[in-house]
């Protein structure tokens, strides 16, 4: 990669750099792939590249299109023992975990889930067991079909 950036920098082209043979073709197509990536992070501020690595893997198939997924919301005071609940439901009902972010803002926790309910048909029995434990700690507990939730928080 460095070898291709520095043929870049010195003005050589990629027709000029290419290798001849098919093998060495592909290597030299990947090496401008990884040129191509590289300038372009160089060029994002960190939100943005965290965005286009997402926008990556979601293109190299990391993010599988045949998972139905969910979005898992917590929010409420803080205390001991919601994040193990929580789970607790999801691996109860053979729920996987795809991502998860939490924080606590002085004493209010929240935390999104990204979960895979591909093994589910209706969401109505989580969500009223999400709602008794919310009852039990002091939260609301919400989960939603992904597409559902991206349409109604779309700007």
């Amino acid at each position: 990669m460095g070898n291709t950036i520095t043929r870049a920098a010195s003005g050589e082209t990629a027709e000029n750099a290419a290798p001849k043979d098919s093998q060495s073709q592909a290597k030299g197509q990947k090496s401008n792939l990884r040129k191509f990536l590289y300038v372009i992070l160089l060029s994002l501020r960190l939100e943005q590249i965290q965005s286009f690595f997402v926008f990556i893997k979601y293109i190299w198939g990391d993010l599988r299109m045949d998972k139905r997924r969910a979005v898992v919301s917590v929010v409420g005071k803080d205390q001991v023992g919601i994040i193990a609940g929580v789970t607790k439901i999801l691996a109860d009902n053979q729920v996987n975990v795809l991502d998860i972010s939490q924080t606590i803002l002085q004493d209010f926790f929240t935390m999104m889930m990204v979960v895979d309910v591909s093994g589910i048909e209706n969401l109505d029995s989580l969500q009223k067991q999400f709602n008794e434990l919310g009852e039990k700690v002091g939260q609301k507990i919400n989960i939603q079909r992904e597409e559902i939730f991206q349409s109604m928080h779309r700007i």
